[in-house]
């Protein structure tokens, strides 16, 4: 009987331990953060953004292993950029590529950097680097580069570094788009 109960306990205890340990693929999720506003000055077409990062790792564990995404890193943050406008009163499309639309302006970009990195059990960090030109016609009227970061202690659980990436957007975007709609409200 105590070799039963032995067995079981330990049974238990490993599948514990794979559920904890197990593969992190995080969905790329976003909610936006910046709208609305009271109008907006323009229309813009968001240009899919260019990708100059891994396509499907964004980040690594503690212990050194992947962090992977199933989902298109350059259309969640495109379509973030979208979603923002939006909200914000804007008529914005998305294209996935660069064309003269019947839009004020073209916003082209890259992301240049999104990576999560687990320090310890509870303890992570995420960071986002983006590139963003706002253009009329053929003519670029500004372009950026932007970085968030996002640090945080947290409960470990399945959806922390869905969370922290969402987080780090948001953080990025609570920077982009209220230039974005100053520079275009300038260009006109």
């Amino acid at each position: 009987m105590k070799r039963v109960r032995a067995a079981a306990l330990c049974f238990l205890v490993c599948i514990a331990l794979a559920g904890c340990g197990g593969k992190v693929n995080p969905k790329l999720m976003y909610q936006p953060v910046t709208g609305p506003s009271e109008s907006c000055p323009a229309s813009f077409t968001v240009v899919q953004f260019d990708l100059k990062v891994d396509d499907s790792q964004v980040g690594e564990t503690s212990d050194g292993e992947g962090i992977y995404t199933d989902d298109d890193i350059a259309d969640w943050v495109s379509s973030a950029l979208n979603s923002e406008l939006q909200d914000n009163q804007c008529m914005s499309l998305i294209h996935d590529r660069e064309y003269y639309p019947i839009s004020d302006f073209i916003i082209l970009g890259s992301v240049d950097k999104l990576w999560v990195h687990q320090r310890s059990m509870t303890d992570y960090e995420a960071e986002l680097a983006l590139t963003v030109t706002l253009k009329k016609g053929d003519q670029a009227i500004s372009t950026e580069t932007v970085q968030g970061r996002v640090e945080r202690t947290v409960v470990p659980g399945k959806d922390v570094v869905r969370a922290l990436l969402e987080e780090v957007l948001q953080d990025v975007m609570r920077t982009v788009v209220p230039k974005i709609l100053v520079r275009a409200e300038n260009a006109k």
